[in-house]
């Protein structure tokens, strides 16, 4: 998949995880919807200024728009256990993760 292809998902799984639609998300930055849909499509190559308004209308580092381009998205228990997790207070994430720990050294 093309790069332009895999950041435009990459945007659209992070607008979805912060629980806004395409218009809340773009009118937040003062961002036409369109354009914002059309580089979730990979359709419209994104200037870094855009990524920046971006990143601060889903409140999110910059880095997470990158963090996993090349890699396969979730898919089935993964995808799931993953949209869960990012739904949980920091407190609930913490306690998650000395689960695993946990776990894993079992």
């Amino acid at each position: 998949m093309p790069l332009i292809e895999e950041v435009g998902n990459r945007v659209r799984m992070l607008r979805k995880s912060a629980g806004l639609t395409l218009e809340e998300a773009a009118s937040r930055v003062g961002m036409d919807s369109i354009f914002w849909g059309r580089v979730e499509r990979g359709q419209s190559n994104a200037s870094l200024a855009t990524i920046e308004r971006m990143v601060e209308a889903l409140g999110i580092n910059p880095v997470d728009i990158f963090a996993y381009v090349g890699i396969p998205p979730w898919e089935g228990e993964e995808k799931h256990l993953v949209e869960l997790y990012r739904s949980m207070s920091p407190e609930a994430r913490e306690q998650i993760m000395n689960l695993a720990k946990f776990f894993r050294g079992l």
